[in-house]
């Protein structure tokens, strides 16, 4: 439009022309001929929106940069300079450049309080400490996104991916469980209560920790089919039968139909196991009503009438009585009845005699020595 360069009122016409029409490259290159013209705080304008074109729909990201840092050069503690400039540099790779203006703007927030959504950009700090390799500074400063926005499922994703490059499993776990001491809406919860469940059993081997995490993610979910399977294994280590019984019935109310007589199944030899055998019986009566035949189900019935069987005390054999004698007649007599016929012999009832007194028998008695001879007859004369 033959314009002076340093003419600004023209450019400023210029731009607003290009702006109707949308000609977003011509307008970047106005508004960068145009801020140098103007006073500080129009010129912050101007170079904090040619930036923003160039970032956004322009995709130049050089120039994008230039303007940033000139508003800067304006301003260094302008909020929007600062981040804009910062995430350029992060996203190019650059975290040297970039964690400068990310220190200032958290400074700046802290002092001030943010303009922003505090956690997205604090997540943007961590990560480029991350690059930088500090990883004990990145999550001190997740660490502080979980506090000021303790429900944010992203912090925690980008902590654990953090402390898995590094190995520390145990990190893990003491992160989630300080989420879970402020975390409030029910899928964080229930989130972080799985996975640090999770790591505490099957990595860590710590059952008593991890029961109740895993309870937690239970209440929150009670349909979580490998939450509950991790329970079940859980409470078999602790030696949680009731507790085992529980979460059975719980998983054979959500299994699908055709693992669901398994699990009732298994759930009958518990309750056998624990005398409830009323109740397990019952458990194989629903198995067989919804599944007759079902092997498993079956065989347990059979092995369970063949121990009652084996277990039954052993009967007498039967000796049938010998036949009765019929009843003799009465013999009784009464002082005007007249004496009884004599009885035939078959039909007679005889009184045994009593019995003998012991026979006691005397000692023999001791001979006694003969002293002197016995006299000699005298013949008769």
């Amino acid at each position: 439009m033959g314009c002076a360069p340093a003419d600004a009122e023209a450019l400023r016409g210029l731009a607003e022309i290009y702006r109707g029409q949308e000609r977003l490259a011509e307008l970047v290159s106005v508004l960068r001929r145009l801020a140098p013209l103007t006073e500080s705080h129009e010129a912050l304008a101007l170079w904090l929106e040619a930036g923003r074109l160039a970032a956004g729909p322009l995709g130049r990201s050089a120039e994008a940069a230039h303007a940033f840092d000139a508003a800067l050069a304006i301003d260094p503690d302008d909020t929007e300079a600062l981040r804009r400039a910062g995430d350029l540099h992060f996203e190019a790779g650059r975290a040297e450049a970039a964690m400068p203006h990310y220190r200032r703007l958290a400074a700046l927030y802290e002092e001030d309080g943010y303009d922003e959504a505090a956690t997205p950009f604090l997540q943007r700090m961590a990560a480029t400490h991350a690059q930088m390799g500090q990883h004990a500074a990145a999550l001190t400063v997740l660490g502080e996104a979980t506090r000021l926005d303790p429900d944010d499922v992203t912090t925690y994703e980008r902590a654990q991916d953090l402390l898995l490059r590094a190995g520390d499993v145990r990190g893990i776990v003491t992160f989630f469980s300080a989420g879970l001491q402020r975390a409030k809406a029910p899928r964080t919860r229930a989130l972080l209560a799985r996975r640090a469940g999770r790591l505490l059993w099957r990595e860590l081997r710590q059952p008593e920790e991890a029961a109740p995490m895993l309870d937690e993610a239970v209440a929150a979910d009670p349909g979580d089919v490998d939450v509950l399977r991790i329970r079940q294994e859980v409470a078999t280590a602790l030696g949680d039968e009731a507790g085992l019984r529980r979460l059975l019935r719980m998983q054979a109310k959500v299994a699908p139909a055709a693992r669901r007589p398994a699990l009732q199944v298994r759930l009958a030899q518990l309750l056998a196991n624990a005398g409830l055998q009323d109740e397990a019986e019952a458990e194989l009566d629903a198995v067989l009503t919804e599944r007759p035949g079902y092997a498993a189900a079956a065989a347990l019935q059979a092995e369970w009438a063949q121990a009652a069987e084996a277990s039954a005390p052993a009967r007498a054999p039967s000796i049938a009585p010998p036949p009765k004698r019929p009843a003799p007649a009465s013999i009784a007599t009464t002082p005007d009845s007249d004496p009884p016929a004599s009885m035939p012999p078959e039909l007679e009832i005889s009184t045994p005699p009593p019995p003998a007194p012991p026979v006691i028998e005397a000692p023999s008695p001791v001979a006694k020595p003969i002293t002197q001879a016995p006299p000699v007859a005298k013949p008769i004369t």
